[in-house]
């Protein structure tokens, strides 16, 4: 993003200086200052992408946090994206076996209701022997639901620090100019998003 400077009442830039992010802007804004302190001469500048820089440096913000994040309990987005794909597919192959009919909704019912709190594992076993499953198809069936609800809640997790994210963004688009230049941007983040814990 470019920064013009002009000196007041020209219309020519006397600096223009390229900024890709938010702490680039306020770094040369700061210069200016400081020129304008020594020099005597009040420098009227344009930044019009200010707000565009700060939603950028959210977002790439976000995405690391994510990420380390889930480094921090082993995990990797795209895997645990497939991984959950796989399961879904293993329990409906396993139930298959046995000619019980259960569908890939149901699944994604009932982890829901295991993340929401409202399903148990007694719960589950007896839905699945009520459907016709041996113990021992239940048996194979349970570890695999368990770890589709720790995939469910990291995914709820990472959606919830997503739509945190557009809240931040919608405060960047209320602010100032002046106010975006005494913003943290990374401090924001981290403080918003320290609240949404990941709990697997």
């Amino acid at each position: 993003m470019e920064i013009k400077v002009y000196r007041q009442g020209e219309s020519i830039p006397v600096l223009v200086f390229m900024a890709n992010s938010l702490k680039d802007l306020q770094l040369a804004i700061r210069f200016i200052e400081e020129e304008d302190k020594k020099t005597g001469v009040t420098a009227v500048y344009e930044a019009p992408s200010a707000k565009d820089l700060a939603k950028r440096e959210i977002s790439s913000i976000t995405d690391f946090y994510i990420n380390q994040k889930l480094g921090e309990i082993d995990e990797d987005l795209a895997d645990i994206t497939s991984e959950a794909q796989v399961i879904e597919g293993r329990i409906l192959y396993i139930a298959a076996k046995e000619k019980v009919t259960i569908t890939t909704d149901e699944v994604k019912q009932k982890i829901a209701l295991f993340v929401a709190g409202a399903y148990t594992q007694e719960q589950a076993i007896e839905d699945l022997k009520a459907k016709g499953l041996s113990d021992e198809s239940v048996q194979k069936i349970l570890p695999l639901l368990a770890r589709a609800v720790e995939i469910a809640k990291i995914l709820n997790w990472k959606e919830e620090i997503w739509d945190k994210e557009g809240e931040l963004e919608s405060q960047i688009d209320s602010m100032t100019l002046e106010e975006l230049l005494q913003l943290d941007v990374k401090k924001l983040c981290e403080d918003t998003y320290s609240g949404i814990p990941l709990e697997v």
